[in-house]
Order: structure tokens, then C-alpha cells, then sequence
């Protein structure tokens, strides 16, 4: 016998499917139209409405870490930018409905990240507004108030519940590891032509745009920045205690091969960057009271003792991110590196004497008026 209630459901559901489902095929006949994507976009994002709505935290710290690009929307936004917003969304929606769904309070934080987005909003509006190209605006430079303003939205977007003492370890994966994908951009000279259309979600860096794939010479920015991410990774989860004096003999050398895979990015923020957090936990792990003490001045000046006779023989990029050192480096990536430093030397020393005169008030008032005239 027919149930009545589920033919109803049924009849309602190809009501629904069946109208939609000739639409996209109408409109899919001009596949690349913004206003195909744009249609093609909502449906997707109503049809997974109900995963974003459930999982909307987990997804948003996933984003946060991944390099993606979203190319269908409009001005090309991070993946970061556009999961962080529908989660806040989520996050007040819910709030509205449940009491019990309370942000975390934390006021000496909100408060200072409140008067920073109304500064920058009340600057944006004395100087012309937020001027979007991709929007058809006549005014550019919008998008450093946008980043700015979810940035601040990223905070409340976090503090929105809490996270649970038995899930910590799961979302330091989330969000560290999501950034192993951005090797992906330095892969464009490698990838065959069908292939390469997964650079729209990772758009190649300027390095693989500009010449042929050379582990070494060519500044791998975006596979450094993958190592960092697993490097990172460990730090975070097992700290330098769970590293080097756990019974897991692997950590050690795994770890060590993910902070030299970073120098083919040829950066040296990177070395200072991890001095820096390596030298943090050492002590804040209480490691200066152990016999580790011992083992890291050795592996120092081991390391040193190993530089010396082949710091010359070392790839391009290597001597680039090690050129702070005062050994005997080749002329090549000891000219980069200083050409680097002397070009941001030039920029403070332009800039900083502009500081008083912008301080309260943008530079782009000046620009944005002319334009809006």
C-alpha cells in the first residue's frame, strides 16, 4: 500500500529537482559566464549546506591553514577569507537560536580588535571608502581593508566555542597540515596540460611562472612552506620533548629533514623564525635543565664545523638562506641576499619620515579623491 506522506515527499522533492536540474543545463551551455558560476556556486553551496552548518568550525580552521583560492567567485578570494565569514554567519545564527551557544569571552582581546575595525572602517570612509576593482568600483586598494576586517572576524570566528581538551591534537592537524597542498604552486612547470588547471585553486608562484622546475637554483617558496607547515606541525604537537627524548627514534631525522627542505624557499626569515620558536620551547619546555642541553650545543657546532669546508658547494638556495653566516659563500646568492635587504632598507628609510603625517589618516585620502573627482 502507498504511504501518502512519502509520495507527497517524493512529489515535492522532483517539483524541487527537476525545474533546477533544467536550469543548470540551460545555463551550462556558457560554462566560463560569471553569471554560470555564480548559479552553478549557490546550488553547490545549498546542496552542502547541511555539512557547512554541522561541520562549519572544523571546516573554517582547515581553511585558515589551506592555500587555496577560490577562482569562481569574484576578485579570486583565499579560501581562508570566504570560510571564515560563513562560519562567523553560522556561528551568530546559532547563537540567536540556542542560548547556550556562547563566544568565548575574552575582553581584553575584543575590545582592541573591536577599535581596530572601526578605525579602519572610519578611515576607509575619510578616504574615499573601500575601493574594489573586482567589484566595478573606480577605486582600488580595497582589499588590505577587507583582509583586515576578516582578520578581526577570523578572532570572534575562533572564540565561538570552545574546543574540547580530547580534540586539541585533531585541530592542530586541521590546521597545520592543511598547508601541505601548497607545493602544488611551484609545481607548474612539471604539470602536463590537463593537469594544470588545478593551479586556479593554487595559483604557481612567480618562480615557476618565470622558468624551468630546478630543485636547488629555483626558489621553491611554496614546497618551503609546505616542510615549515609539517615541521611546525611537530613542534606543536609533540613540542621538543616529544622529539628528541621520546622512544619514537624517527621524530628526530624526520624532523630535521622537514627544517632543511626548507631552505630550497632560499628565505632567511625562515631560519630566524624558527630560531626564534625553537629557542622559545627549549626553555618553556624546561629542556635547559636536561641533558639536552649538551646534544643541541653539539649538533650547533657540528653543523658549523660541516659549513665551513662546504658552504660554497651548497645549492643556490641554501647559500641564499644561509648568507647571513660569515662564511665563504658563492658571489651570486650572497649579491641576492644583500640586494634583498638594501631594497627593504630603502623602502624604511622612504617610508618611515611619511609616518606623523599618516599616522591617523591613510595615504590613499589624497589618491581616492582624485579619482573620485
Amino acid at each position: 500500500m502507498t504511504n501518502p506522506a512519502a509520495a507527497i515527499k517524493m512529489l515535492v522533492t522532483y517539483a524541487i529537482c527537476i525545474p533546477v536540474a533544467m536550469l543548470v543545463g540551460y545555463v551550462l551551455t556558457d560554462p566560463l559566464d560569471y553569471g554560470t558560476l555564480g548559479f552553478l556556486g549557490l546550488v553547490i553551496a545549498l546542496i552542502f549546506s547541511p555539512i557547512f552548518i554541522k561541520w562549519h568550525y572544523p571546516i573554517m580552521v582547515f581553511g585558515l591553514g589551506c592555500p587555496m583560492y577560490l577562482f569562481f567567485l569574484v576578485g579570486d578570494p583565499p579560501m581562508a577569507q570566504v570560510v571564515v565569514i560563513l562560519s562567523l554567519g553560522i556561528a551568530i545564527v546559532e547563537r540567536s537560536l540556542n542560548a547556550e551557544r556562547r563566544f568565548i569571552s575574552a575582553p581584553s582581546m575584543t575590545w582592541p580588535l573591536v577599535f581596530t575595525a572601526a578605525m579602519a572602517l572610519i578611515t576607509a570612509e575619510l578616504t574615499g571608502g573601500i575601493g574594489l576593482h573586482t567589484m566595478g568600483g573606480g577605486v582600488g586598494g580595497g582589499k588590505k581593508y577587507i583582509a583586515l576586517l576578516i582578520s578581526v572576524a577570523t578572532y570572534f570566528a575562533l572564540t565561538s566555542r570552545p574546543i574540547a581538551k580530547e580534540r586539541r591534537h585533531f585541530y592542530i592537524a586541521l590546521f597545520f597540515l592543511s598547508a601541505l597542498p601548497s607545493f602544488i604552486s611551484d609545481l607548474f612547470p612539471l604539470l602536463p596540460s590537463p593537469l594544470t588547471y588545478i593551479n586556479l585553486l593554487f595559483p604557481p608562484t612567480a618562480e615557476a611562472m618565470s622558468g624551468e622546475f630546478s630543485m636547488g637554483a629555483m626558489r621553491l617558496g611554496a614546497f618551503a612552506y609546505s616542510a615549515g607547515a609539517v615541521a611546525t606541525f611537530m613542534l606543536a604537537r609533540y613540542g621538543l620533548k616529544g622529539i628528541f627524548m621520546s622512544n619514537r627514534p624517527l621524530r628526530i631525522p624526520f624532523f630535521l629533514l622537514m627544517l632543511v627542505l626548507t631552505l630550497f624557499g632560499g628565505f632567511r626569515t625562515i631560519i630566524a623564525s624558527y630560531i626564534c620558536i625553537i629557542f622559545m620551547l627549549f626553555f618553556v619546555e624546561g629542556l635547559h635543565r636536561t641533558r639536552l642541553v649538551l646534544v643541541f650545543f653539539m649538533g650547533i657546532i657540528l653543523t658549523g664545523a660541516l659549513l665551513v669546508p662546504f658552504s660554497n658547494k651548497l645549492p643556490y638556495t641554501f647559500q641564499r638562506a644561509l648568507s647571513f653566516l660569515p662564511l665563504n659563500w658563492d658571489a651570486a646568492p650572497k649579491q641576492d641576499a644583500e640586494g634583498s635587504k638594501l631594497w627593504r632598507q630603502r623602502i624604511w628609510e622612504a617610508t618611515w619620515p611619511k609616518v606623523p603625517d599618516y599616522l591617523l589618516l591613510g595615504k590613499a585620502m589624497p589618491c581616492a579623491r582624485m579619482i573620485s573627482r
